[in-house]
């Protein structure tokens, strides 16, 4: 290794690696505070997922209960309009 042009090139890309090295350790550190900042903001809001589990388990019961009253409605149209029907019915053999 007596080419100078070698050693620029070694030292260079060491260079390289420790400028991203120390920009990878920078982000990381960034990451590393956002997370922990993250984690405080959200200490206490256990009760909001819980109430929001609640909350759609509840809705889905009243959509169950909106279904059958939907169907419950419509058999009642029907039997009502049976029974018009053949009162109808009747009045015309008279």
């Amino acid at each position: 290794m007596q080419n100078p042009s070698a050693w620029a090139g070694i030292v260079s890309l060491a260079f390289a690696i420790l400028v991203q090295t120390a920009f990878f350790a920078f982000w990381l550190g960034r990451v590393s505070q956002r997370l922990m900042s993250l984690e405080e903001h959200s200490k206490g809001r256990e009760d909001v997922a819980d109430k929001v589990i609640r909350l759609t388990v509840e809705m889905e019961h009243v959509n169950v209960a909106l279904v059958k009253l939907v169907n419950n409605s419509e058999s009642v149209n029907r039997q009502l309009g049976n029974i018009a029907m053949g009162r109808v019915g009747q009045i015309t053999e008279l």
